[in-house]
């Protein structure tokens, strides 16, 4: 016997129906995310918005967010893009500033200190688009591309309230734990997103950032 009783037999059962159906669904909104970011994209915008990945273990630059940026250098150099506008990853309360370190990078890597920008104050998604709709009121920007991964290009669509604007992916070759990781975030967020008011959506993304 491979149970010890009909009910242990059911769990693993049902265990088993819903590991295998997070894992199918998983792929799926991977798949449709990638299809998606292919039907806004685009080959000119004023400027680029560096949305922030990762940091590793000692909150260096992670190696999401170093793809993104040299995804935007990829861009700049090609015309694409004229400006870098870099925002997130900023935990203030311990003094770190996620976007700067990606503008000390930027021009690390040749792009001219004028022609990057950096916030110091988001560190989720709706407090990245806030923010950096703050630098492109200032500059008065008109077509914006948005940089990052597939899932995340899919929830600022969702988010973002300016109007003129496209998609710039990332490539990431995601490991089926990646996968259904990155899928279970992006389903919470936009949960999250269209249940709670605003102010209370910050506060809660805020305590888990901090």
């Amino acid at each position: 016997m491979w149970f010890k009783s009909k009910k242990s037999k059911i769990f693993f059962i049902i265990f088993g129906i819903i590991a295998v159906g997070n894992i199918i669904l998983s792929h799926l909104f991977i798949y449709y995310c990638n299809h998606f970011t292919k039907t806004i994209n685009c080959y000119k915008a004023d400027a680029g918005i560096v949305f922030f990945g990762d940091f590793d273990n000692n909150y260096n630059l992670g190696s999401w967010q170093l793809a993104r940026l040299d995804k935007s250098v990829e861009l700049y150099n090609n015309n694409t893009i004229k400006y870098i506008i870099c925002v997130g990853g900023n935990r203030v309360s311990h003094n770190i500033f996620g976007s700067k370190l990606s503008a000390q990078y930027l021009i690390s890597r040749g792009i001219p200190k004028d022609k990057i920008y950096y916030d110091t104050a988001s560190f989720d998604t709706k407090s990245n688009l806030d923010e950096a709709y703050k630098i492109i009121s200032s500059h008065k920007f008109n077509k914006i591309a948005y940089i990052s991964d597939c899932t995340h290009l899919f929830r600022i669509s969702l988010f973002s309230e300016y109007p003129n604007y496209c998609l710039q992916k990332v490539n990431y070759n995601f490991n089926p734990f990646q996968t259904i990781l990155i899928a279970i975030q992006s389903f919470i967020s936009i949960i999250l997103n269209y249940c709670l008011d605003d102010s209370i959506y910050h506060q809660l993304i805020h305590i888990f950032r901090s």
